[in-house]
């Protein structure tokens, strides 16, 4: 089983990364920005030739496939390998509603 991913800053850049092993055979060492992208900058990366991952909910990086970049979306956060000074727009952040008062006023 792979360990989950830490966070690291790039020893060139200094950005910050997220390290790891990108499956659970033969896997290989990962850096990726430690911001999610959108699907759009994913498919971006595609046509790039720039490998993305997939960050589970255990933080373990899963390496996506261009096929499985264009025809299944990604369940969890997707991140961009690193490459130095190539950063590339993060995904918006999901605004979760704050509920207080549990009875309506009606």
């Amino acid at each position: 089983m792979t360990r989950p991913s830490i966070l690291t800053r790039c020893s060139k850049c200094g950005a910050e990364t997220l390290s790891g092993v990108d499956g659970d055979v033969a896997g290989f060492a990962a850096v990726v920005d430690s911001y999610a992208i959108t699907h759009r900058a994913e498919l971006a990366c595609v046509v790039l030739g720039r490998r993305t991952a997939e960050r589970d909910g255990e933080g373990r990086l899963k390496d996506r496939r261009p096929g499985q970049v264009v025809h299944r979306p990604a369940f969890w956060p997707v991140h961009a390998h690193h490459v130095c000074g190539q950063p590339l727009p993060p995904a918006p952040k999901t605004l979760a509603l704050l509920v207080t008062d549990t009875d309506p006023p009606f």
